[in-house]
């Protein structure tokens, strides 16, 4: 019996030891309590700090948010609101993470690259050009040769605002007419843009022009311009053919005829020819052309940088070389000959695959490629049939190029309009 009692006294000595323990803890955690939560806080609050300084402290503002926010913080004494944003690339599977601080006026007060695994870098430099913006971030662009992360970035910073803005949480910056025209240009001239990134560099003005962009392929020009108080768009594409809009897109060529004459001027002051690198392309393709002359006039503002036409097989045809931007950026050379109902007679390219020496994931039989696309009209053609497997840049230049060529050869049928 008293053995029994030894082992429920061994029992017990443990159990006892775990309790006191548990209690002790547990006055530990009350005394900590505050402290943890404090450097909790502190370590969430940090890069908030770091974009408001002044700011006495933030609380979590429960909003709807878009994909890119991860969460908008007020600043609890009115200073404004700091906002945390993850942005990604195509070069990067990782976010780059970023605080931004917005002040109760709109503007940017501060901003911080938190986290970058960009495989490109922008410099700490380009952060810091958006201090001082507003939602319009009218004197903000993204970085050349770093064009994807600063527009990951860029977008970024406008979800921020649109946020702050859409639940009425800070006023939307007033653009200015030579941003809204600065917006309009991808969708009237695209051959100075991939995507809605700026692919062109800037000019010397004179006269009526306030900015001046020759389009990094060649295809064309682009000129903000003021006549009396007002503010105008001028697009000029390779070929001469020039016009003119206002801040709402709509074309007023003809009331401003002295603005396209001298943006016109200006354009053909400076473009280059294509034309000998466009016949004797287009000599090779299709053995046995003849007559190969220059299209006078194309009324479109695209990749295209020339037009020609040409006798083969006793019929006319029409050639079309497009400088659409491939990997990197960099132009293409692609020549598309059509028949005089529109059908692909025949399609190449320069060089299909940009730097193909870093590549090894694509594949293609480049014949078989090139001759898919014959016999094609615009109402049978698909992106589909310029997809090559592991080349999604140089699929989106042919496409793009293909797209172009037919909207050009339209723009011959109307009459050059």
């Amino acid at each position: 019996m008293a053995k029994q009692n030894s082992s429920v006294k061994s029992l017990a000595m443990p159990v006892v030891a775990a309790l006191v323990f548990a209690v002790l803890l547990a006055g530990l955690n009350v005394g900590l309590g505050p402290i943890i939560e404090e450097n909790q806080s502190s370590q969430a609050f940090g890069p908030l700090m770091e974009v408001m300084p002044e700011a006495t402290g933030f609380e979590l503002v429960e909003v709807e948010l878009p994909e890119t926010v991860v969460g908008v913080y007020k600043e609890v004494s009115g200073q404004g609101y700091a906002v945390r944003c993850a942005a990604t690339s195509q070069y990067s599977e990782q976010p780059m993470e970023m605080t931004i601080g917005i002040d109760a006026e709109g503007k940017i007060c501060g901003i911080k690259l938190d986290v970058y695994t960009e495989s490109k870098d922008f410099g700490l430099e380009y952060p810091q050009t958006y201090v001082g913006q507003d939602s319009t971030l009218a004197d903000v662009g993204v970085v050349s040769g770093v064009t994807y992360s600063s527009v990951a970035f860029k977008g970024a910073v406008e979800d921020a605002f649109a946020v702050l803005i859409e639940n009425g949480l800070i006023a939307e910056g007033v653009k200015g007419e030579d941003q809204l025209l600065m917006e309009l240009l991808p969708q009237l001239h695209s051959g100075l843009f991939l995507g809605t990134v700026g692919q062109y560099e800037e000019m010397e003005v004179s006269g009526s022009m306030v900015s001046a962009m020759k389009a990094a392929n060649g295809s064309g020009f682009a000129y903000i311009m003021k006549e009396g108080d007002g503010s105008y768009l001028a697009v000029c594409n390779n070929f001469g053919v020039c016009k003119i809009y206002d801040i709402e897109g709509a074309e007023v060529t003809a009331e401003h005829s002295a603005l396209a004459d001298e943006a016109k001027a200006h354009a053909q002051s400076n473009a280059t020819s294509y034309f000998d690198a466009a016949k004797s392309r287009f000599e090779a393709m299709l053995p046995g052309i003849s007559g190969v002359t220059e299209v006078e006039t194309v009324g479109v503002c695209n990749s295209i940088v020339e037009a020609v036409t040409f006798q083969y097989n006793g019929a006319v045809h029409y050639g079309f070389y497009s400088r659409s931007y491939g990997y990197a950026n960099e132009p293409m050379d692609i020549f598309i000959a059509m028949d005089s109902n529109g059908a692909i007679a025949a399609q190449t390219a320069k060089e299909l695959i940009l730097h193909g020496e870093y590549f090894n994931a694509y594949t293609l039989d480049e014949p078989s490629y090139k001759a898919g696309f014959k016999g094609l009209t615009a109402e049978t053609w698909s992106p589909d049939v310029a997809a090559i497997s592991g080349a999604t840049m140089t699929s989106d230049a042919m496409a793009t190029a293909t797209e172009d060529a037919f909207a050009a050869f339209q723009s011959i049928q109307n009459g050059g309009n």
